[in-house]
């Protein structure tokens, strides 16, 4: 629901561009322009990946279960922050 809210807050043009990347990450969960994260108390569990992808003005943070070929659309948010502290709380909601 997070990742929903901040979808619909987008303007509409970007909108797409995020829709088509999100939909690129079943194909590929971590192309080459997205970047690891590695929170600092990582409670992630064995087999998972926090991701981030950039977009103009925001960013789209997700985890990937290599094991379980999941990934899960965790938020997309604009910048600034340009801070994870909300990243606790998103890694908590993880399945």
């Amino acid at each position: 629901p997070a990742a929903l809210d901040g979808i619909k807050a987008l303007p509409a043009e970007l909108r797409q561009k995020v829709r088509r990347m999100i939909s690129a990450l079943q194909e590929n969960p971590a192309p080459l322009d997205s970047r690891a994260i590695v929170p600092d108390d990582s409670r992630l569990k064995p087999g998972q990946t926090l991701r981030c992808l950039r977009l103009d003005g925001g960013r789209i943070v997700y985890a990937v279960n290599a094991a379980r070929r999941i990934v899960d659309v965790l938020a997309v948010r604009s910048r600034p922050p340009y801070d994870y502290e909300y990243l606790k709380q998103l890694i908590a909601k993880i399945k």
